[in-house]
C-alpha cells in the first residue's frame, strides 16, 4: 500500500491511541515532526463543511462496536 500514496491510519477508540502512516502526513500537508497523531489534528485537516459529518460517522461508528 506504501507504494500508492495511500492516506492508512489506525485509530483505537477506546485507548484514543492513533497511528498515521508516512504517506498520510504527507497527504494532510503536515510536518511528521510537528506534533502527535490526533483527532483534533485529524479534523484540521477536514474541509471546515465535513466536520459534522465527520463527528457524526465517528460517533456512529463508536456506538457499533
Amino acid at each position: 500500500l506504501h507504494g500508492m500514496h495511500a492516506g492508512i491510519w489506525e485509530w483505537e477508540a477506546k485507548s484514543g491511541n492513533l497511528k498515521w502512516f508516512d504517506d498520510l502526513w504527507t497527504m494532510f500537508g503536515i510536518d511528521k515532526s510537528g506534533g502527535t497523531p490526533s483527532i483534533d489534528l485529524f479534523g484540521k485537516s477536514i474541509y471546515p463543511d465535513d466536520h459534522e459529518k465527520l463527528r457524526s460517522t465517528i460517533a456512529e461508528a463508536c456506538r457499533a462496536s
